[in-house]
Order: C-alpha cells, then sequence, then structure tokens
C-alpha cells in the first residue's frame, strides 16, 4: 500500500517530554527522529507535532504551558532548541510543522487567547528563519470543523488574517465528522473573513469504529472529490500506538509488544487495492441522497474500477 505522511513526536512515552527536564524532551525527540528517519524512507512527507514533545500528554491544569503569565521565555527556550535539533539532525526535507494539536480540546489547558499569542509567535519564529523555508506550517489542527458559528475557529482565522500568519495547510480533525459537510462550511469562513485558499490536511480523520473496510471507501471516496490529503486517526495506546499501523494490522498476540506473525486486515486491503489500482483518470462521481454511500472510480487503459464504500449504517460493503 502506499505511506504518504505519518505524524510524529513522541506521544505516551514514559518520558514526559521537555516540562519534566531535558532527558524527557530528548527522549521524545529521539523516538520523532526515528519516526522521521524511517517515514522518509518510503517518501512519506512527516508532520512534527511539538506538543507531545512539549510533553501535553503528561500536562494538566497544573503544569506550566507556553506564555503563562504573559512570560515566554521557557515556550521560546523550547521553539529554539527544537529548530536547532531539527536542522542539525537534517530533518527539513518533507517536513510540515504543526503549530500545536487540537487546541481547542484536552492538549491545550490555557485560554484561546493564551494559544493564538502562541500561534502567531511560532508561526513569526519560523517564518524569521530562512532556513525553514522549503518546511510548511500546519494548522490550527483542531479537533472540531470549521464553521461561522464555531467561534474558536472564527477567532483563529481572524487572528491568522491579521497577522498575516496563513499556513501553508488548512488542518483539522473529522472524529466524528463529514468532510463533505466541512467544505462549503470552511469556504464560507474563508469568504467571510477574506482569508486565501491554501491546501487541506484532513490529518486526523475517521473514528475508531469507522475504521473498517467499507469506511475507508467512504472516505476515500470524500477526500479524493476534494483534493484533500486526509490522515487517519491512530485510537490505540501504550505499545500498540505505535504498532499495527494504526490498526490496519494485526498479529498472533496483539497483547504482544515485541511479538511478531503479523497480518493485514480488511480495511488495509482496501487501502492497498487504492493505492495499486485505482489509477488512470479520476472520474465524477457523487454519493447517494443520505450520504451513506460514496463511491470513487477511476478510468484506466484496461477499465474503469469503483471503490464503493458506506458509512452511517448498522454494516458496510465495499468493492
Amino acid at each position: 500500500m502506499g505511506f504518504n505522511y505519518a505524524r510524529v513526536g513522541g506521544a505516551q512515552l514514559s518520558a514526559g517530554g521537555w516540562i519534566y527536564g531535558k532527558s524527557g524532551y530528548q527522549a521524545r525527540f529521539q523516538n520523532t527522529k526515528s519516526n522521521y528517519v524511517e517515514a522518509r524512507k518510503f517518501g512519506a512527507k512527516v508532520i512534527l507535532l511539538p506538543h507531545d514533545i512539549w510533553g501535553t500528554d503528561h500536562a494538566n491544569k497544573s503544569t506550566v504551558w507556553p506564555g503563562d503569565n504573559g512570560d515566554w521565555t521557557d515556550y521560546d527556550n523550547f521553539l529554539n532548541t527544537l529548530i536547532a535539533d531539527v536542522k542539525s539532525n537534517n530533518m527539513l526535507d518533507g517536513l510540515v510543522w504543526d503549530i500545536w494539536n487540537e487546541p481547542d480540546g484536552s492538549f491545550w489547558a490555557r485560554s484561546q487567547a493564551q494559544y493564538l499569542d502562541l500561534y502567531s509567535r511560532t508561526h513569526k519564529r519560523l517564518r524569521s528563519d530562512s532556513a525553514l523555508n522549503s518546511m510548511l506550517i500546519s494548522g490550527p489542527s483542531s479537533a472540531s470543523q470549521p464553521s461561522t458559528s464555531n467561534s474558536w475557529w472564527t477567532a483563529w482565522i481572524q487572528r491568522v488574517v491579521s497577522d498575516n500568519i496563513i499556513p501553508d495547510q488548512y488542518s483539522w480533525h473529522d472524529e466524528p465528522g463529514d468532510v463533505a459537510v466541512d467544505a462549503n462550511n470552511f469556504q464560507a469562513v474563508l469568504k467571510q473573513y477574506n482569508a486565501p485558499q491554501r491546501t487541506v490536511n484532513i490529518n486526523e480523520y475517521a473514528t475508531f469504529d469507522q475504521q473498517i473496510s467499507a469506511g475507508a471507501a467512504w472516505w476515500i471516496s470524500r477526500l479524493e472529490r476534494l483534493n484533500y490529503i486526509g490522515l487517519r486517526g491512530n485510537w490505540l495506546s501504550a505499545c500498540q500506538l505505535r504498532d499495527f499501523m494504526a490498526s490496519l494490522l494485526t498479529k498472533t498476540n496483539t497483547n504482544d509488544c515485541t511479538g511478531t506473525g503479523y497480518a493485514p486486515n480488511g480495511e488495509y486491503q482496501v487501502y492497498k487495492y487504492y493505492y495499486k489500482n485505482m489509477t488512470g483518470t479520476r472520474m465524477g462521481t457523487s454519493q447517494t441522497t443520505d450520504g451513506h454511500m460514496d463511491v470513487y472510480a477511476t478510468a484506466g487503459t484496461d477499465k474503469v474500477r469503483v471503490l464503493t464504500g458506506t458509512l452511517g449504517q448498522e454494516h458496510g460493503i465495499s468493492h
């Protein structure tokens, strides 16, 4: 199957990240580097997750957060250290810097105003370094979806337009969600606040129960129609987080962290078919009226191939 993108940052390691000292930071950075090197072997782009290297999965409201009490010294040190390490370890090729993951959710325990200051500060710092010109920036990677009625999103878009810090990739999550609904809402947001068009990356999509063969085909159909980049969400934890290709594989003993005997599941086979067989010219398709079924089709030199998926039903099928 194809491997186009990875998101890395040392999440869920026992080493707690920057906020727990140098050794915590180094452990998470080295894990990030290892994942980066492995992904690049296959030509995949890599999305860097600084919030994980900071240590938000070990943080709470009482731990230090960037910009607390108006003091950005610690965060600036973190940012400068991480930038220096990325550069010295030759990790710029194919890199996307995701400023902060799900700042409207549990990975940010301060006000949105403080986050917006972090976002602006980070973007400006990254773009002040000419050595980083080839590196993309993504944001806001929100848990919620864009809409003119979503006050969190409208505050974010107003700030990035005002500060002239538009990301290279607009990003958000659909877990759950539907990009077919998002697309029109997102265009309304851009229009209302005079924001420019950019690439869209749904850098986490599909709830765990949607990660089946029929669900995969449904998501592929929608993402393809909109020309959106998409990354499946990884719902596993502990050692399984870095095993099973985010639930695309199984093995003889799924509780054995060091065990082998892997085998692909049905969802893997859909992505494999999509990558290897759905070549040629993409055809125009449309969803069913209720949106529960969708279709992706290509016309090759030999035949037309159709991938059909369903979602929102008790059972689904894919062809």
